[in-house]
């Protein structure tokens, strides 16, 4: 009959599950050092990444010229004549 199993909470800056999924074994483990190791590298990370698009985009776009669209904005509609 009680065949149902609770999900286990992920951590995806771990990439492991808990094996005590309460909220005090959450706390211990956000509190641990190598999650916290693991939060900063994620963000290092992501700077790093920010900072080399930064770079590419100031050298190949010359002084005075727009910038392209960021990728997730839909082109502008051409007018129909």
């Amino acid at each position: 009959l009680n065949n149902f199993k609770m999900p286990r909470y992920y951590c995806d800056y771990c990439g492991t599950y808990l094996t005590h999924d309460s909220a005090p074994g959450r706390r211990q483990h956000m509190r641990g050092w190598k999650h916290r190791e693991n939060v900063q590298a994620y963000y290092d990370k992501l700077k790093a990444e920010f900072r080399l698009r930064q770079q590419h985009v100031a050298m190949m776009m010359p002084l005075g010229m727009p910038l392209p669209p960021p990728p997730f904005m839909p082109p502008l509609m051409a007018p129909n004549f």
